[in-house]
């Protein structure tokens, strides 16, 4: 970090120091570029630091209330109190503005276009950030989030892609393009850059390692992403819960492709479901395995899977007012449905449906009730109300990976249905994209047995 500098404006001295991205800050705190650089590092590197700036009390910046209070607003965690708490740190970030560098202004701008609940303006600012301090990367990967939510692939690619251009030596920038790049399905492009940033982090970088997780999940490639995951699993120890739970989650994946079926429970009972049970990230990942592992067998479901469910719906049922993304309340409705909490369960629906807080209200409603008739065997009623809406499933936010378990309840549907050929149509074609998972070739013989029967009769 440089050395504190002192300018004057309009007759005032104001402070400026350095943070990591070579940007000024309006300080004259060692310990708030200390506190600063240490969060933005760990939020951009997925760490267990980062309630640093709510600590500081006495010293604190513009630059310090604009992230708490981007913070508070972008939290899974719905406090009561947060909306004030986001005042207070706008209010007191105001107070100083005057004194305040550009891109400090652009960040307290954005909290209150947050505070307003518009993410779309917010996003613009840090668009507006990227464009006019490109070594920021931080406006970047919130911007990121923000097209991840809503399903723009594209835009989730072109803001990373202008920051890897303007800081190709950085670390973080790697991970965040090459994600960008499996959500677009170029996955080549995405292979070679996620090991150009696994290179320059010297294999440290956790998003590296998620995208490589993409990449071979979506090319079959299951003993290579094992072996990649595994061989790195001891450097996400030091993670937050979620970005710990979530790499464990795609090794979870590749073990049950390969009908390895002990690991997966082993993953889920030691690594996945217990870390931090109140974390949205955490809870919604648990539930996306036990929904897969229920879809591959039905003695899954009589005899191995069912008492998980009711810890993870009790931890789930306290959050269902939350309303932190369309994808994560879809994973709370199907846990509620399957283990039977039928008074949670209605007033979740009744939320989503009366409350709309997504923009994207019909579809979340529509397939929120899919999604519970599958959950409760009415496969036609599944089948009814999820072909309408199937191809617009990405704009409901998670990555292709993550939705992929609704691809998979389309699939189980249309055998339950009987409707054969379709289920195979799809199930070959996925077998030419993962012809290594055992279940897929299990189920193609098992409906061409099937479909063969048919002509006989």
């Amino acid at each position: 970090t440089q050395a504190t500098r002192t300018r004057k404006t309009g007759g005032r001295e104001m402070n400026r120091a350095t943070d990591q991205f070579g940007l000024d800050i309006t300080t004259s705190s060692p310990e708030v570029v200390q506190v600063l650089n240490t969060f933005t590092s760990n939020l951009l590197g997925y760490g267990k630091e980062l309630d640093g700036l709510i600590k500081m009390e006495n010293e604190h910046s513009v630059l310090t209330d604009a992230y708490c209070a981007i913070g508070k607003l972008c939290s899974e965690k719905k406090g009561e109190n947060r909306l004030q708490e986001a005042q207070f740190y706008i209010d007191r970030a105001k107070k100083s503005s005057d004194l305040s560098t550009e891109r400090e202004k652009i960040y307290v701008k954005a909290a209150e276009a947050l505070l307003e609940h518009n993410f779309e303006e917010a996003t613009q600012h840090y668009e507006e950030i990227v464009k006019k301090f490109p070594s920021d990367i931080v406006a970047a990967k919130l911007g990121q989030e923000y097209y991840f939510n809503i399903g723009d692939t594209a835009s989730l690619l072109k803001i990373a892609e202008k920051s890897l251009k303007a800081n190709p030596n950085s670390l973080y920038v790697h991970g965040m393009t090459a994600f960008g790049l499996v959500e677009n399905g170029m996955l080549k492009e995405a292979e070679q850059v996620a090991l150009e940033g696994e290179k320059l982090s010297g294999g440290t970088d956790p998003w590296v390692h998620h995208a490589m997780a993409h990449v071979c999940e979506m090319q079959g490639r299951l003993d290579d992403g094992v072996k990649f995951m595994e061989d790195r699993s001891d450097r996400w120890d030091n993670l937050n819960s979620f970005m710990y739970t979530h790499n464990w989650w795609h090794v979870a994946l590749f073990h049950l492709d390969m009908d390895d079926m002990d690991q997966v429970y082993s993953i889920y009972d030691n690594k996945l479901w217990g870390v931090q049970k109140d974390c949205a990230q955490d809870q919604i990942g648990a539930v996306s395995l036990l929904w897969r592992l229920e879809m591959r067998d039905d003695s899954i479901r009589k005899f191995n899977v069912g008492n998980r469910w009711e810890d993870l719906a009790d931890h789930i049922a306290p959050r269902i007012s939350d309303h932190v993304q369309p994808y994560i309340d879809l994973h709370y409705v199907y846990a509620l449905a399957r283990c039977g909490k039928e008074e949670k369960l209605q007033e979740l629906m009744e939320n989503i449906e009366n409350n709309q807080p997504y923009k994207q209200h019909q579809l979340t409603t529509t397939t929120a009730k899919a999604l519970v008739a599958h959950a409760r065997g009415d496969y036609d009623t599944c089948y009814s109300l999820l072909e309408p809406v199937l191809s617009d499933i990405k704009h409901l936010g998670g990555s292709n990976a993550q939705l992929d378990v609704i691809t998979q309840t389309w699939t189980d549907t249309l055998m339950r249905t009987s409707q054969h050929q379709k289920a195979l149509s799809l199930l070959e074609e996925r077998a030419k994209h993962r012809p290594h998972t055992v279940s897929v070739k299990r189920a193609i013989n098992e409906v061409k047995s099937i479909l063969s029967r048919e002509r006989i009769k």
